[in-house]
């Protein structure tokens, strides 16, 4: 459907800026708008959240014709979902500092967890400029190629 291609491009377009922010930041201010909005706001990072995690799911179910039924666009819906827990791990991040207020862990389960955690979010904030230019150029190729299997 052409109006999840459209929400795509445009999810997977900010999130590139929103991943790339470090080295956007000073070339211009738009950056530092569309950071303050999504994702210091809470309610716009929920809805950021959970509109991304929507357009990942559909663009599997609802490829861009004359894609397949259910794979369809596999690597912007990867990326979107990608994207939707880095727009997590960042939302924790940012409370996390704006309160600063330790838990300790009884539990030895829950213990593992966080560590699973914590290697999935090292994995994120090591490669992001990475992830960063993968988004941005799966923005600019499935642009290019709308209609294309599996992009």
């Amino acid at each position: 459907m052409i109006q999840f291609y459209f929400l795509s491009l445009v999810l997977l377009i900010i999130g590139a800026v929103l991943v790339l922010e470090d080295q956007l930041r000073g070339k211009t201010t738009l950056v530092q708008t569309i950071r303050a909005y999504c994702l210091e706001n809470s309610t716009s990072r929920v809805v950021l959240i959970v509109l991304t995690a929507i357009v990942g799911l559909m663009k599997l179910i609802a490829p861009v014709p004359p894609g397949p039924a259910v794979v369809g666009d596999f690597f912007p819906a990867v990326n979107l979902f990608a994207l939707c827990i880095y727009y997590v791990f960042e939302g924790r991040r940012m409370e996390g500092e704006q309160e600063e207020v330790e838990v300790s862990i009884d539990n030895q389960e829950e213990g593992k967890e966080e560590e699973s955690i914590d290697k999935v979010k090292s994995f994120y904030y090591t490669n992001k400029r990475i992830i960063g230019y993968v988004t941005a150029a799966v923005a600019f190729f499935h642009f290019l190629f709308p209609g294309a299997v599996l992009l």
